[in-house]
């Protein structure tokens, strides 16, 4: 056990979870990769979007076969107050790149809680997450975005690529919320389940998760295509005022940013034409002027020829979000930038 310190081995946003399927279940169990070595572990978990309190009556940790209890202030059974996040106390035992860490939690009751995030198959509520103790430098990048990100097409070809190329060297996850947007919180008729706005949840999402020395940006595409009566409206000028503000921030913090071309969808009556022609604008902003440290344009990649919809094979079945195909392209443009500097 040494004197290092700790650093985010993986996260996940939170959002409301109304319209989340919730089958009275009191308990989920899921399974994280790492990357990281190190001498100890402990949890964060978040009642961010909560309400009311939310109890746990148990939660572990699993690695190699074996199960550590987790404790809050000494308690097995602990509850989340509204709004706030709280940490676990550590468990100190040797941690490995390439193992997987299974976390277990047994809620008091089977009410939903009001604020979580969908994981894989099953539902990773409350736990936002998972730190680790370690000696040596590691570089901790997180990936900022909405559903093009959140949905993990391209994210998690690149984590695996990254996590077989520097085994011990870095943490990537991603900290995304469907239909996230750069200037809103979620519509009011979402119930917050769409999140809050980009400089709110990076706040809490990246600033406050410790150890994260890289950010990937990609937001955007929600705001031109999801606009309510006096919110605050999207324009060349306020993407601009807005992303300079989130990357000065990030900067005073010593985080570098990586910022995204949005990404084009089929045109209808919320993205419309001009909807289109604006986000045109704003990537060659990015491209040109941007304040990011490091740009990548995945957008042209994927684009058809006249850069007003995704090219057939690299769309899903709604003509918003990318497949699989795209997302192996934009993870292979991401692994050449050189983000870390190796």
């Amino acid at each position: 056990m040494g004197n290092g310190m700790w650093v985010t081995g993986w996260s996940y946003a939170q959002r409301r979870t109304s319209f989340t399927r919730w089958e009275n279940q009191n308990s989920f169990e899921i399974e994280i990769p790492n990357n990281i070595s190190g001498y100890g572990i402990k949890l964060k978990f978040s009642n961010w979007y909560g309400t009311r309190s939310v109890g746990i009556k148990k939660s572990d940790i699993s690695l190699r076969g074996y199960k550590h209890p987790i404790f809050v202030d000494k308690k097995r059974e602990f509850y989340l107050t509204p709004e706030k996040d709280i940490y676990s106390e550590p468990v100190f035992l040797d941690i490995v790149p390439g193992e997987s860490v299974k976390i277990n939690v047994t809620f008091t009751d089977k009410l939903r809680p009001e604020s979580g995030n969908t994981f894989q198959e099953g539902i990773a509520m409350i736990l936002q997450s998972v730190l680790i103790a370690v000696d040596d430098k590691i570089d901790v990048i997180a990936f900022f975005g909405d559903s093009i990100t959140h949905r993990q097409k391209w994210t998690k070809p690149l984590i695996r690529k990254w996590y077989e190329k520097y085994p011990g060297k870095l943490a990537a996850f991603e900290v995304s919320v469907d239909g996230s947007r750069l200037l809103n919180d979620s519509p009011a008729k979402e119930d917050e389940t769409l999140g809050f706005r980009a400089d709110r949840r990076f706040q809490h999402d990246i600033l406050e998760n410790a150890g994260i020395n890289y950010t990937v940006f990609a937001l955007g595409l929600n705001d031109l295509s999801m606009e309510e009566e006096g919110e605050n409206v999207l324009t060349l000028e306020t993407y601009r005022k807005e992303v300079k503000k989130i990357v000065g921030t990030a900067h005073s913090k010593g985080i570098k940013i990586v910022g995204l071309t949005i990404t084009p969808r089929l045109i209808d009556e919320f993205y419309t034409n001009e909807r289109n022609q604006l986000r045109k604008e704003i990537n060659q902003w990015i491209l040109n002027e941007a304040p990011f440290d490091m740009v990548a344009d995945v957008a042209s990649a994927i684009s058809n020829e006249s850069d007003t919809a995704l090219k057939p094979e690299y769309q899903d079945i709604d003509g918003i979000h990318i497949n699989e195909k795209a997302g192996k392209v934009i993870a292979g443009i991401l692994d050449k930038v050189e983000i870390l500097g190796w």
